[in-house]
Parts: C-alpha cells; structure tokens; sequence
C-alpha cells in the first residue's frame, strides 16, 4: 500500500490530526470489506515511527465495515506519513 502524507494543509504543533481509511474489495466492484487485521504506521518528519493494530490498542476505530481512524498528536514540524496495511 502506498504511503500518504497527511493532506497539506497548515497544524499547529499540539493539535491532534486524523486519518482514516476505507478498506475495499476490488474484485467484488469495491465493496467494503474488513481485514483479518488492520495496522497503520505513522512516521513523523524526523523519521520516528508508530505502528497500531486494531484491537490490540485503542488507536484505531473502527466505524463500519471497512472503515477506520486513527488519531494523532503533531510533535514536530513536517510532513507526517501515514500508512494503512
């Protein structure tokens, strides 16, 4: 999966971010679909990095099928990078 940064635009440093992700079944026309795990790494501008899995945290929320959030405190000034997997 392709790693995103976080969309560009301006947080101040202490505000909490979000992202999220819709996992999809491309081969049944995109229905959404839940993985049998779900983790997200995060890498901040001074490359530190942070993994969460579903359930083994309270990272990660789930909202329906296949959709999912994590929240995240900007630390650094940057381009933050999160990746869903």
């Amino acid at each position: 999966m392709e790693i995103c940064p976080l969309d560009q635009s301006t947080v101040q440093i202490g505000n909490m971010v979000r992202s999220s992700v819709l996992f999809t079944n491309i081969a049944d026309n995109g229905t959404p679909i839940d993985p049998d795990s779900v983790h997200v790494d995060i890498l901040d501008p001074d490359g530190l990095e942070v993994n969460y899995q579903f359930a083994v945290g309270s990272e990660i929320t789930r909202d329906g099928i296949g959709i999912y959030w994590v929240e995240y405190t900007v630390a650094v000034v940057g381009t933050w990078y999160f990746r869903w997997w």
